[in-house]
């Protein structure tokens, strides 16, 4: 394990159904946000200006913390999706420091 923060770089993350005991109609779920390239690459760049060690994750697709929420939000996926790991070894002080880098992302 790394604890750098994980920044989704696949443009069409898979849904990832990593759960157990919900209700059966949740399984079928399949959140079809697009991840565009560039909006990752201001994700990793806003890390990096705030000296979060970072790196890209081409593999793993939308996690429920992650499509549930916008998928009742935003039920047609049509904005743009960069989702971002949390890191794990890390205490709280740690994951406000990563909102405040990433606020100033939050106008665009």
């Amino acid at each position: 394990d790394t604890d750098k923060i994980k920044v989704m770089s696949n443009p069409y993350p898979q849904t990832v159904h990593d759960f157990f005991g919900f209700a059966d109609c949740l399984y079928g779920v399949e959140y079809a946000a697009h991840c565009p390239s560039e909006q990752s690459a201001k994700v990793a760049e806003a890390l990096e200006e705030g000296s979060i060690p970072w790196e890209f994750d081409g593999l793993r697709g939308y996690d429920f913390g992650c499509w549930s929420p916008l998928a009742l939000l935003f039920p047609e996926a049509q904005i743009p999706v960069v989702q971002v790991s949390l890191a794990k070894n890390k205490d709280s002080i740690y994951h406000v420091k990563i909102g405040q880098a990433l606020g100033t992302l939050r106008d665009e």
